[in-house]
């Protein structure tokens, strides 16, 4: 399942735990998205952590990271272009306001306020 990939993944990114939030907020985004649905939960999770790599201005896609998901950076292309484009809607559209809340909370170390003009 998600939770699963997302573990193992954050640890292949060498992530900690404002890291695993971050990028969980990516993925919770899509669940609302019908289009999201072409994507396995394993490809949506490592595009949320190649979003949250970028985000938190860290390493690109590595080779540890290409092995732990059995994705490359260009594999994962379509999906990240897809998820950026809904993390950036959500900031200010109305259908995302509860997840967005949940994420702003301090119990979410607030990570759904982070920036993201640059993505």
């Amino acid at each position: 399942n998600a939770g699963s990939y997302m573990k193992r993944f954050v640890k292949a990114a060498g992530g900690d735990g404002a890291f695993r939030v971050l990028a969980t907020y990516f993925a919770e985004l899509t669940m609302q998205e019908y289009k999201m649905l072409r994507y396995t939960p394993s490809m949506v999770v490592a595009s949320a952590i190649s979003l949250a790599l970028r985000a938190q201005r860290k390493r690109s896609w590595t080779p540890t990271l290409e092995h732990y998901t059995g994705y490359s950076e260009g594999a994962l292309a379509q999906c990240v272009f897809d998820m950026t484009a809904i993390v950036k809607k959500a900031a200010t559209a109305t259908q995302y306001t509860a997840v967005r809340n949940k994420f702003s909370s301090s119990k979410f170390l607030e990570v759904a306020k982070t920036p993201v003009a640059d993505l």
